[in-house]
């Protein structure tokens, strides 16, 4: 656990807020009084209770819609989750309804294509922030990484930025391995949200992802982000390191 340095830039907007695991983990009510929320947090039920039995029949979000309540486990893949509801709140909730709406037409199970990519982006997904003439979103469309990622990395921090939104990317940065791959949309943004602190936007952020997001409908697959990539936060990151094609692969010739 936590083999990543944690003052690794990728925890930049959470690593202040990270709960000490080695004394104890907070409880659901105890990260309520950390986090700023749309709904409650609930410690996760067991499945004799109440809730659980609720939890079994609904699943997931159908239990969300119908308690306003998002089960927390102790574990940091649900303290991430909560991380991102704070942050992301009016994308998270809205998510969450297009779950519900796509159940109501398709039925719980087996979960359609088109939940299969709201959960992928949910779990997975970073925004890449980027200013009008930034090309960086574009090399990375087409997987020119040494460009997007090496020779034009004074860019990063000044023309563009990666945010995290898949709280299973977080829980996955704090042990990396080759291989890590996230899935990105570019949100184009004013510079100063870039060079400035990510909580200083983060309402106009959450803003710009869900009006994105609210006029795609996950109508196509979502382009790939070898996340350890991203300038910074990966060490030995050197002109050999992005000529590693079996993580940094080579956009496949279209048919």
């Amino acid at each position: 656990m936590n083999k990543h340095p944690i003052n690794s830039p990728c925890f930049d907007d959470c690593r202040r807020l990270l709960p000490n695991t080695e004394v104890d983990w907070p409880t659901a009510l105890e990260l309520e009084k950390i986090f700023t929320l749309p709904l409650n947090l609930i410690d996760d039920p067991s499945p004799q209770s109440e809730n659980g039995i609720l939890l079994q029949q609904l699943g997931y979000e159908g239990f969300i819609e119908k308690t306003r309540s998002v089960p927390t486990r102790s574990n940091y893949h649900d303290w991430f989750n909560a991380f991102i509801w704070s942050q992301f709140p009016s994308t998270k909730y809205q998510l969450n309804q297009w779950h519900i709406q796509d159940i109501e037409v398709n039925g719980l199970s087996p979960r359609s294509r088109y939940r299969d990519r709201i959960t992928h982006w949910d779990e997975c997904g970073v925004i890449v922030l980027h200013t009008k003439e930034c090309n960086i979103p574009n090399l990375l469309a087409q997987h020119e990484w040494v460009d997007a990622f090496y020779r034009n990395k004074t860019q990063w921090g000044v023309q563009c930025k990666a945010v995290i939104f898949g709280h299973a990317m977080y829980e996955s940065l704090l042990n990396p391995f080759i291989g890590l791959t996230a899935k990105f949309i570019p949100i184009e943004v004013p510079q100063n949200v870039i060079t400035e602190s990510t909580s200083l936007h983060i309402t106009d952020i959450d803003r710009r992802l869900l009006v994105h997001l609210s006029n795609w409908q996950f109508s196509s697959k979502m382009p790939p982000l070898p996340i350890l990539g991203v300038p910074g936060w990966y060490p030995g990151q050197d002109a050999m390191f992005y000529q590693n094609t079996q993580y940094f692969m080579p956009k496949r010739a279209q048919q």
